[in-house]
C-alpha cells in the first residue's frame, strides 16, 4: 500500500518510455500499457481520480485495439473505487460488449455497469436489470467474491435512491458473505451503507458504531486516501451527533493531522465549535475549509452546502447564503445521484426557513415529503424538522408541530441530543406563534427540554436563545 512510491515509480517508467502523462493518448505497446494500468491503481488510491480514469482509459484503449481481451476486461472489472467505476463507465459499457457472456469476468463487469446505471436518476430498474444478471452469474458460479461484490454495489445504489431499508439488508447479505472473500473494498463499500442506513431510517448508534469501526480499520489498513478521510469523518460524526464535543475534537485532530486540506474535516470542525460558541475557532476552520473547498471530490461535495447550511442557521448569518445557494443549485441542475439532489434541496431548505422564502418552502416541501421519519445524514438533521421548518415558513402550525413531534420523538429514541435540543426549540418556536390551547403550557416544556440538553452539552449558542425565549414568556 505504498502508493505514493508506486505511482512515482511508474511516472519514471512511463518517462523511460517516452510516454505522456497529461496526454491522453492510447498507449503505443504493451510495456506502456501495463505502465498506465498500474499507474491507474496508484491514482486513484491516492485519490486522483481523473488522472486515474485518463491512465485507465488509454490502456483499455490499447488492449482493445490489440485484441487483448482478457487485459482489457481486466480493466473494466476494477473493484477499488465507485469514483472510478463511474468515471470509467464508458469503459465498462465497451467491455460488456466484449466479454465472454455469462462467464466470470462478464458478471464482475456487469456489477460495475449496474452501478453506473443505478448512479442516475430514473435508471435504478436498468440497474437492478444488470445485478440481477450478475447475481444469476455468480450463484451458477458459487462465486461468493463476485455475489459479495454486487450485492455492495446494489446497496450503494439504494442508498444513493434513499431506500433505506433495502439497502441495509443488501449490505448486510454482502457482509456475511465477507468472511470468505479476501477483497477489502467490496466490504468497506458495505460497512459504509450499513452505517448510514442504520443512522438515516433507524436511529441505531450501536450498529453505525460498530460499522464505523470497520470502515476506520478497513481505511487504515489500505491507507487509501479516499476511504480513510471517509473513515475519520464517520467516527467524528457519531460524537457530533450524540454531543461528546471532547471525543469528536480528539478524533478531528487526528484526521487533520493526516489531511490538512480536507474540506470536510475542516468543515466538521468548524461546525462543530459553532455549535459550543467558540465562534473564533469555528470562524477559523470555516475560512480553513472554505480556502480548500477546490479539492472536494464528486462524492463529497454537498456535505460541505451541509455544513455551511448549519452554521448559518446556528449563527444567524447570512454571509454563506450566496456559496449555499450557488452549490445547491448547482447539484440540482447537474447531479446525477438522487441522494445528492435531496441533500442539496435539505440545504436549500434550511435556508429558505431563516430567509422566510415562503415561494421556495412551498416549492421544497412535496420533495422532502418523501423523506419524512428519516434522519438527513449528510446534513445532520430529522426530514421532519426540516418540514416543520418549511411549514412554519408557509404559516401552516398545525402541520408543522405534527413534524416537530416526529422529529422529537425520532430524536429522543435515537440518542441525537443535539438534534433534538433544537428540534424542542424550534418547536416551541412553533406553539408559541400558534398559541392555541394548551400550547403555552407545552412551549415551556420544551424550552425546559431544549436549555437542559443544550446546558448539559454546552451548546451555548441555543442555551442563549432558550433562555431568552424562556424568561420573555415567564415576564
Amino acid at each position: 500500500y505504498a502508493y505514493e512510491d508506486a505511482l512515482a515509480h511508474f511516472q519514471r517508467a512511463l518517462a523511460a518510455k517516452n510516454g505522456s502523462i497529461s496526454e491522453p493518448v492510447p498507449a503505443s505497446d504493451s510495456d506502456t500499457a501495463a505502465i498506465l494500468f498500474g499507474m491507474g491503481h496508484a491514482q486513484v488510491a491516492l485519490n486522483q481520480v481523473e488522472e486515474a480514469v485518463s491512465s485507465l482509459s488509454r490502456a483499455f484503449d490499447y488492449y482493445v485495439e490489440s485484441e487483448d481481451v482478457s487485459r482489457a476486461i481486466s480493466i473494466a472489472q476494477n473493484s477499488h473505487s465507485t469514483v472510478l467505476i463511474y468515471g470509467l463507465r464508458d469503459v465498462i459499457a465497451r467491455a460488456i460488449q466484449i466479454v465472454p457472456p455469462d462467464s466470470i469476468q462478464a458478471g464482475h463487469i456487469l456489477a460495475n455497469h449496474g452501478y453506473c446505471l443505478g448512479i442516475t436518476f430514473g435508471s435504478y430498474d436498468l440497474a437492478q436489470g444488470a445485478f440481477d444478471r450478475a447475481l444469476s452469474i455468480a450463484r451458477v458460479s458459487h462465486d461468493t467474491a463476485l455475489e459479495m461484490r454486487i450485492l455492495a454495489n446494489s446497496a450503494n445504489i439504494d442508498g444513493f435512491h434513499l431506500l433505506w431499508q433495502s439497502c441495509l439488508a443488501k449490505s448486510t447479505a454482502a457482509l456475511e458473505l465477507a468472511p470468505g472473500v479476501n477483497d477489502p473494498y467490496p466490504k468497506i463499500r458495505a460497512e459504509q451503507q450499513v452505517y448510514l442506513a442504520s443512522l438515516s431510517a433507524n436511529g441505531d448508534l450501536e450498529t453505525a458504531r460498530t460499522h464505523a469501526g470497520e470502515i476506520r480499520s478497513a481505511g487504515e489498513k489500505l491507507r487509501d486516501a479516499v476511504w480513510l478521510p471517509r473513515a475519520f469523518y464517520y467516527d467524528i460524526y457519531l460524537f457530533c451527533i450524540t454531543g461528546d464535543w471532547s471525543s469528536a475534537r480528539q478524533i478531528n485532530d487526528q484526521g487533520i493531522a493526516l489531511f490538512p486540506t480536507d474540506p470536510i474535516l475542516l468543515g466538521q470542525r468548524a461546525l462543530l465549535e459553532h455549535q459550543v460558541g467558540d465562534v473564533t475557532l469555528g470562524e477559523d476552520y470555516l475560512r480553513r475549509c472554505l480556502n480548500h473547498r477546490d479539492a472536494e471530490t464528486p462524492t463529497t461535495g454537498v456535505s460541505t452546502s451541509a455544513i455551511l447550511a448549519r452554521i448559518s442557521w446556528i449563527t444567524g448569518k447570512e454571509a454563506l447564503f450566496e456559496i449555499i445557494q450557488d452549490e445547491s443549485f448547482s447539484l440540482l441542475s447537474s447531479s446525477p445521484t438522487p441522494s445528492r439532489f435531496f441533500f442539496a434541496r435539505c440545504n436549500l431548505a434550511l435556508m429558505a426557513a431563516q430567509k422566510g422564502d415562503v415561494q421556495l418552502a412551498g416549492e421544497l416541501y412535496p420533495a422532502l415529503f418523501q423523506q419524512q421519519g428519516t434522519f438527513a445524514v449528510t446534513n445532520e438533521m430529522a426530514v421532519d424538522r426540516l418540514l416543520g421548518l418549511l411549514s412554519k415558513t408557509m404559516n401552516d402550525f398545525d402541520q408543522a408541530a405534527d413534524h416537530f413531534e416526529q422529529a422529537a420523538g425520532f430524536c429522543r429514541k435515537a440518542g441525537y441530543r443535539p438534534e433534538l435540543a433544537w428540534t424542542c426549540y424550534d418547536y416551541a418556536d412553533v406553539l408559541q406563534e400558534r398559541d392555541g390551547e394548551g400550547d403555552r403550557i407545552r412551549v415551556m416544556s420544551l424550552l425546559d427540554e431544549s436549555l437542559a440538553i443544550s446546558s448539559e452539552l454546552g451548546m451555548r449558542p441555543l442555551q442563549e436563545r432558550a433562555s431568552s425565549r424562556r424568561e420573555s414568556l415567564e415576564a
